[in-house]
């Protein structure tokens, strides 16, 4: 997924449209506008891991951690989690791993780690009990206030379909269903990569649960939404 500076908006009016209406090619262009070059090259790695680009996501990862050597250890730490997250998507899941835990020791207080974990955990179908104690670390982070001020471009709602999946993944079940609402009355509709992520979440959720008939719907409206992207993949 993606992240963006929040500084206090809604992430949707920080947003290109060209990115929320997944043109891609175009968001690349609009996102390198950004006065602050470390900035930029957050938002533009996080366009191309939404494009399933995950090479060129790397480098331009690997860039920005370069330009933030000495900078906001919040910066630094959601730029080691994009650098995890498209080497995870390339199949490197313990060199992934081992980055994402740094990025955790960089900035305790970012959010943005633990999702990705819990997430890593989810896709490669491994640890799911340590996925939700994870998870769990997550959700207390967001109840105290004391989170980043980088949040996932699909809203706060996110962290809470990520917690309902990590619940589902062991079998408990009863309080999924209240999150996947609670999160939905928080997720950015208007940004359709991530409303493609929301359906595919809920998928998943909906497998962990037997509901395969379900679960096939969703994926196929993922699909319908962004095409290009990877939303549409177990």
């Amino acid at each position: 997924g993606g992240f963006i500076i929040y500084r206090r908006r809604k992430p949707s009016q920080l947003l290109p449209k060209s990115l929320a209406q997944v043109d891609y090619d175009k968001a690349v262009k609009d996102v390198r506008k950004t006065d602050f070059i470390s900035i930029q090259l957050l938002n533009v790695g996080s366009v191309h891991t939404y494009a399933s680009q995950y090479e060129t996501a790397s480098n331009v990862y690997l860039q920005a951690l370069r330009e933030l050597q000495a900078s906001n250890p919040s910066y630094l730490s959601t730029a080691l989690v994009g650098l995890a997250y498209a080497i995870d998507r390339l199949g490197k899941f313990d060199e992934a791993l081992r980055m994402y835990e740094a990025a955790v020791v960089i900035f305790p207080e970012n959010q943005i780690p633990y999702q990705a974990i819990v997430n890593s955990y989810n896709d490669n179908q491994v640890y799911p009990e340590r996925a939700l104690e994870l998870s769990n670390e997550m959700m207390k982070i967001l109840d105290s206030n004391r989170f980043s001020s980088i949040v996932q471009t699909e809203g706060k709602g996110i962290y809470k379909l990520t917690h309902a999946l990590a619940l589902a993944n062991v079998g408990q079940f009863e309080n999924v269903e209240p999150l996947i609402e609670q999160a939905r009355a928080e997720y950015e509709w208007d940004f359709l990569p991530g409303r493609a992520k929301f359906y595919h979440m809920q998928a998943r959720i909906l497998l962990a649960m037997n509901d395969v008939d379900r679960a096939k719907e969703l994926l196929n409206k993922a699909i319908e939404i962004d095409p290009n992207g990877d939303n549409g993949k177990l």
